[in-house]
């Protein structure tokens, strides 16, 4: 997943070089693109509501909300509204 090339990060790099959990924060617009990557995500929902699509499964997320899931399926994370949302990203290796 190429999260660490979208506009609003900050924080840490999603990819830690010494094997540790990393934290990012994103700004999600309304819309998303395919990812794919190694290691698990857990997100939780800062503010709006995202869609977190993985082919097979179409979910909406509000603020607070969580999930976690592992990267190495296709899926994508768009905001549902015109206004981005903000997540935060925990990544493990």
């Amino acid at each position: 997943m190429a999260e660490d090339t979208k506009p609003g990060t900050s924080g840490p790099s999603e990819e830690s070089p010494s094997g540790e959990f990393s934290s990012t924060v994103l700004e999600i617009p309304e819309s998303g693109q395919p990812f794919q990557h190694c290691g698990e995500r857990f997100i939780l929902v800062l503010s709006g509501e995202i869609r977190l699509s993985n082919g097979e499964t179409n979910l909406t997320m509000c603020e607070g909300e969580t999930i976690h899931y592992e990267g190495h399926r296709e899926h994508t994370i768009s905001s549902t509204t015109e206004t981005p949302a903000s997540i935060l990203i925990v990544t493990s290796p």
